[in-house]
């Protein structure tokens, strides 16, 4: 095996860890973020969740064909990762083309009409998490007929100068354009790592091909 082989072998395992690394990130923020945030963005979340899952098994396939140099690996692990890249892409558009500002009317609606029907707890977390009150801003409980909650006081005080001032639509509003953007960029990253691995991994497949 000569240097140009060993060099493209190594380039292909070194890239298949980072995808590995950035596999278990994708996971374990997507599965806080399904978590913490609304209802809206959890397809999202649960696509990146299994997005980041087949990353982390071809990876494996990918750095077990190019270190045993098994061209049954390599070819099945090129062909995974093309689909894998397609799916990535069909991600980044979805990503890029999502409304914030309309999730997050979607889920504050949702929250609120909860709070009405006596069910708090949504509208609670989105207020203790966020420092927000109501929808708008707090008037929207007294125009409702209902008492200020708890919630929306910092450290519970009750104290009207602890009172929230900002509506929880226009906070998470905030909150969706930051991780849809933290979101984007992390897909954008993984498709780039993704298509140098393949093109080497390609590369290695041809040689092993050649050599044999």
């Amino acid at each position: 095996m000569n240097c140009l082989t060993v060099t493209i072998k190594y380039i292909v395992v070194f890239f298949n860890f980072l995808c590995v690394v950035f596999g278990i990130v994708i996971v374990v923020l997507s599965t806080l973020l399904m978590k913490e945030l609304g209802a809206a963005i959890k397809p999202i979340c649960i696509s990146l969740i299994v997005f980041g899952s087949v990353i982390l098994c071809i990876s494996f396939v990918g750095c077990c064909g190019a270190l045993t140099e098994s061209l049954f690996c390599i070819w099945t692990y090129v062909i995974c990762l093309l689909v894998v890249l397609v799916c990535n892409v069909i991600n980044i558009i979805y990503i890029k083309k999502a409304d914030s500002t309309e999730h997050a009317r979607h889920d504050v609606n949702l929250a609120w009409q909860h709070m009405k029907e006596g069910s708090d707890v949504i509208m609670h977390i989105f207020q203790t998490t966020m420092e927000c009150c109501g929808k708008i801003n707090y008037n929207d409980y007294t125009n409702a007929g209902m008492l200020i909650p708890i919630s929306c006081y910092r450290g519970y005080s009750m104290m009207p100068t602890d009172l929230y001032q900002t509506g929880c639509l226009a906070e998470l509003t905030d909150s969706y354009n930051t991780t849809y953007k933290h979101m984007y960029i992390g897909s954008v990253v993984i498709f780039t790592i993704e298509a140098v691995s393949l093109a080497f991994a390609v590369a290695l497949g041809v040689i092993y091909q050649l050599d044999y």
